[in-house]
């Protein structure tokens, strides 16, 4: 009877080498250190030179890195600082601006003598093309007088008045009839109100009149009410519909002047 013998498993052939490849890295660095006690110097930089300088250049490659991440970190917060810096100087250019501007009107404003006073409503929040205003506590405005925006475009009036607030009509409130004065021909016209600081008159097509041309108030001196923007046939025969608009955004205001009525009428 015939018997198989049991043969012995080999060993894992990788673990073995790396076993070997340890062995010999602790030889190579005990014969370093025999060396280094005992050998002729040039035998020994002749040996050990190219361990040293694998060293040396390890010993580099770590240091220039860990400079270059704290770089890197260093950069990023200093990119940081410098976003918020932007954005703080974004929002100071944008505040200079803002006083800038007010600044301008407050300056026209004063400059025609008129009562100053602040729009706490404009026509986005409130109906029929109408402002509140803020009044000073010795104001003296009342219902009638006449209200400006940068000093010269004629607005409305004052509708009526409660303590420090009062509400004020435009000119262009849908249905609001007005007599302009076409300052290019001197025609004075019966201008409608369309809304939103906008309005329309029919007129014959024989009077000249063109884009860009104004409209005043014909009962004050030095005033702008409106500004036309298009001419165009009318449905009747020898006739033009002219359509025109304040020269300021109504929806913006944020200073008005207030002229009192009686001071000239």
């Amino acid at each position: 009877m015939n018997y198989h013998l049991k043969t012995k498993s080999k060993g894992n052939p990788s673990f073995r080498r790396a076993f070997l490849v340890v062995c010999v890295i602790f030889a190579f660095l005990g014969l370093l250190f025999l060396l280094n006690s005992r050998a002729p110097l040039s035998l020994l930089t002749a040996i050990g030179k190219p361990v040293w300088s694998m060293k040396q250049t390890a010993s580099i490659f770590f240091r220039d890195n860990d400079g270059f991440l704290k770089r890197k970190q260093t950069l990023v917060e200093e990119n940081n600082s410098l976003k918020q810096s932007l954005s703080d100087l974004t929002i100071a250019s944008f505040e200079r601006d803002i006083l800038k501007e007010e600044n301008r009107e407050l300056k026209l404003i004063r400059e025609e003598s008129q009562e100053i006073a602040r729009v706490l409503s404009t026509p986005i929040y409130t109906f029929y093309d109408s402002l509140i205003i803020e009044l000073s506590k010795d104001s003296k405005a009342k219902a009638g007088d006449l209200v400006f925006a940068k000093g010269v475009v004629l607005l409305g009036e004052i509708l009526d008045r409660s303590g420090s607030t009062a509400r004020v009509k435009l000119f262009s409130s849908p249905g609001t009839l007005i007599t302009l004065r076409l300052v290019s021909s001197g025609a004075e016209l019966s201008v409608s109100g369309r809304g939103g600081g906008n309005f329309s008159v029919t007129v014959p097509s024989s009077l000249p009149i063109k884009e860009g041309d104004i409209f005043s108030y014909p009962f004050f001196t030095t005033n702008v009410v409106a500004r036309v923007g298009d001419v165009r046939p009318a449905q009747l025969d020898s006739f033009n519909v002219v359509l025109s608009s304040y020269p300021v955004n109504i929806f913006e205001l944020t200073w008005v002047g207030i002229h009192h009525v009686s001071e000239t009428l």
